[in-house]
Order: C-alpha cells, then structure tokens, then sequence
C-alpha cells in the first residue's frame, strides 16, 4: 500500500487499508504510533492540519477460542465432583449383596 498525499486543510477520505499483518486484526488508523492519539477508522474522512502529519496502522491481537475441556460436576456442598459418593454407594451395594447372601444361607439351614 503506497502512501497517500493531502492537502493541508482538505478533507478527503482516507485510502481503504491494505496491510496485514500475520495474528493480528486491522483496527483503523490513530496520529500517534502508540495510539494514545487521535483515533480514524478505516477509509473515514480525514483532514491534514499540517505538513507531515502521518497515520499508524493499528492492530488487535487475534485471540483463539479457547478449546472445551471436560470438567468433573463439583458438589456445592461437599464440594468433591461425586466420585467419592459413587464408591460410597457401590461399596454400601456390595456390603447389602454380601449380607443378604449371608442371611440367605443362614436361613436355609
């Protein structure tokens, strides 16, 4: 993208942005490199207040979505993720399974 020339009191559109730039999003034009300056979006009106006046590129970062992952359900109360209850209850299950057994035998006798 070449450079464009005003002149110095005129209002004319700015060219339409060009660059790119690897990882990043164009976000229009600012009169400071650091863009604590004024801000101009891409192809908005400008006009120069003096000679060599110039307008920095700036850019966002592009931030990736973050990838899903599993997460255990958390018990607000307890605050464990239900694993612990589970072997609870299969071991109360086998401890009945074993006692009725018990109490089966018992009785036939």
């Amino acid at each position: 993208m070449g450079s464009q020339t005003k002149h110095t009191g005129a209002t004319q559109a700015l060219t339409a942005n060009a660059f790119t730039r690897s990882g990043y999003t164009f976000d229009g034009w600012n009169t400071a490199a650091d863009g604590s300056g004024t801000p101009y979006a891409d192809a908005a009106e400008f006009s120069m207040s003096g000679e060599g006046e110039q307008l920095y590129a700036m850019w966002q970062e592009d931030v990736p979505e973050p990838t899903p992952t599993e997460t255990p359900i958390e018990n607000p109360e307890t605050g464990n993720n239900g694993v612990g209850a589970m072997w609870i209850a299969a071991s109360a299950l086998l401890i009945l399974i074993a006692a009725s057994g018990f109490m089966l035998r018992k009785s036939c006798k």
